[in-house]
């Protein structure tokens, strides 16, 4: 199982730098915004 640390240079690498081409700064605060929302989007529909 990937860890978060892994799955943001993953992320970072492909998605920030390979489609959006936007610097690594903007990525790792995109990656914290996009998992905060995941895991509120889970505790939403938790039981």
């Amino acid at each position: 199982m990937a860890t978060q640390a892994s799955a943001k240079k993953i992320y970072s690498a492909k998605v920030c730098k390979g489609y959006l081409g936007i610097s690594e700064k903007g990525c790792n605060a995109a990656f914290d915004r996009l998992v905060e929302n995941m895991k509120a989007g889970y505790e939403a529909l938790a039981p």
